[in-house]
């Protein structure tokens, strides 16, 4: 990472980004980072339209009679977002990653290829990190693009101090984005943090639909049966075909241990976080 420091107060976008490197074949990317509060509408809307355009389809909700269309996109407004996602304006952070771009529908010569929205707050046992939603547009991805969202989060101020960091996700390649967070090999997760942590966590969070959701999976449920070991239920039927081809290629090379990915479900995903360890003098 470059030693270029993110600006405390940036504007749309910040004057000094921070720039990662990234494979030779292909162009810079600008990664910058927000405070809840400067978080405007234009970069709501613009999040929001990246969400729909790369996050998912619907799949088919087995207990609705209504619903959106199976196979549509899964959209949401500027203010929806807003709403799930920077409903504290003071424990939020938004990390973004642009890269240059020539299209004429893009006036600042940047084009939006990821966001990490991140909340934090504290509970029982300390204090938690929890990504409240993680999207990297589908024709950047296998970039490291979500790594370096995350890794970005360092640079917050809120994430100073946090014990625990969190996400729930249907794609195994976000908890493995999360894990290199904490230098934690996705293959040897220890769960046993989750599961002493995960009830307290949700049940303080600020964040409604993170305190909404319903734990399941063998590590929270005696007698499970369905295969799943660490997951939620959000009752989002999200279409699962790309994360299950994802969940058994990481099988397939032993690097899994959340279990099933089911219908309505998502993987959750708790780590422990380490103080970071303090230089000695000469080098500070």
């Amino acid at each position: 990472m470059s030693n270029v420091a993110a600006p405390t107060q940036p504007v749309t976008p910040p004057s000094h980004p921070i720039i990662l490197p990234s494979s030779p074949s292909s162009a810079s990317l600008l990664y910058f980072a927000y405070g809840g509060k400067e978080i405007d509408d234009a970069l709501l809307d613009r999040c929001a339209r990246l969400f729909g355009e790369n996050y998912g389809i619907w799949g088919t909700n087995p207990t609705a009679t209504k619903g959106p269309k199976v196979g549509s996109r899964v959209k949401m407004s500027g203010a929806r977002l807003r709403k799930q996602c920077v409903a504290v304006p003071d424990s939020t952070v938004l990390v973004v990653c642009y890269q240059p771009t020539q299209a004429h529908h893009e006036s600042d010569g940047l084009e939006l290829v990821g966001h990490a929205f991140a909340t934090v707050w504290d509970y029982d046992n300390g204090k938690v990190g929890w990504v409240t939603q993680l999207v990297v547009r589908v024709n950047a991805r296998k970039r490291y693009i979500a790594t370096s969202l995350l890794q970005m989060l360092k640079q917050s101020s809120l994430f100073c101090g946090i014990t625990a960091l969190s996400l729930v996700s249907s794609h195994p390649a976000a908890c493995h984005a999360l894990s290199k967070y904490t230098d934690i090999s996705i293959s040897s997760l220890d769960l046993t943090f989750c599961q002493c942590n995960a009830k307290s966590i949700l049940a303080v969070s600020p964040v409604a639909y993170v305190k909404d959701m319903e734990l399941r999976g063998s590590l929270f449920e005696d007698g499970c049966t369905t295969g799943a070991v660490s997951c939620v239920f959000t009752n989002f039927y999200v279409n699962h075909n790309e994360p299950l081809e994802a969940l058994a290629a990481y099988k397939a090379g032993g690097r899994w241990v959340l279990g099933e990915l089911l219908e309505g479900h998502e993987f959750l995903i708790i780590l422990p976080v380490q103080k970071p360890v303090a230089l000695p003098d000469v080098f500070q």
